[in-house]
């Protein structure tokens, strides 16, 4: 069976980087918090932007973490002066360091184009499958709904859409059913899906995929190992605009791990 997971590419010389190197002197953790930075961005096709403190939170990383981060140019924050990476950064984001020349398929414009290719290739597969007469009913379906774009009024005698056309055009034209898709995946606690399903596409008027996906993630880490029947469903998180919610208590980092305090003074004190 093939492995449907996805995946990015990394250099293999990644930890031997000397840029790299000095971070990893300082803190093992700056990594981890990176690679995790850099994932999310191709999990969610952020192109390269990645909310600050959702990684580090994320990450069991500390602000220090994301300061050597900033410091070493791994991470660009607002103002930065690097020349090759976008200007524009948000406040209270980061954006990886040359993301899209590392990074090429995991960007806004390579999905565009997969979703192009896949469109076209449906297409071909409903022409080569039609009867011939469905040829003049695609033409009709065509010119009605350019006379809608321009405000015509369309003949109530004109053929319906067939079934087929009808639901590939309902998969392909909407790219909110793949971010609900991403949505759905990631949220911790799949109960309700159809109710989620329409509260996701109401929320999507008030925020961007971006901004639920990074409160996805930040809710993730806040519940792992917990009883999920204290997670709210999908529906009620959505409705209820808690993307936006602060994390209700602070990490619980386990003991004796890298990334614990008390590890580096045991290995001092050893």
């Amino acid at each position: 069976m093939a492995d449907k997971r996805l995946w990015t590419q990394m250099d293999l010389g990644f930890t031997s980087n000397p840029k790299v190197q000095e971070v990893l002197a300082e803190s093992a953790g700056a990594v981890v918090l990176y690679i995790h930075s850099v994932l999310t961005s191709c999990l969610h096709v952020t192109d390269g932007f990645a909310k600050e403190k959702v990684m580090v939170r994320a990450s069991f990383a500390s602000q220090a973490d994301a300061d050597l981060l900033a410091s070493a140019g791994m991470w660009h924050r607002p103002g930065h002066d690097c020349n090759t990476c976008p200007a524009a950064v948000p406040i209270g984001e980061v954006y990886i360091h040359d993301f899209e020349e590392h990074n090429p398929m995991w960007t806004t414009r390579a999905a565009e184009t997969r979703i192009e290719k896949a469109t076209k290739a449906a297409r071909a597969r409903w022409a080569a499958d039609s009867k011939p007469e469905d040829a003049t009913e695609h033409a009709t379906e065509h010119a009605a709904s350019i006379g809608q774009a321009s405000g015509e009024q369309c003949s109530e005698d004109a053929p319906a859409m067939p079934e087929k056309r009808r639901e590939e055009k309902k998969i392909f034209s909407s790219s909110s059913t793949t971010a609900f898709d991403a949505f759905w995946a990631g949220y911790p606690r799949k109960v309700g899906k159809a109710a989620a399903q329409k509260a996701f596409a109401k929320a999507l008027k008030f925020t961007d995929v971006e901004t639920v996906m990074s409160g996805v993630e930040a809710l993730r880490t806040e519940v792992a190992g917990k009883d999920q029947k204290f997670t709210p469903h999908a529906a009620t998180w959505l409705n209820e605009g808690r993307w936006d919610d602060e994390p209700s208590g602070q990490l619980q980092i386990p003991v004796n791990s890298p990334w614990d305090p008390s590890f580096h003074r045991m290995q001092v004190e050893a």
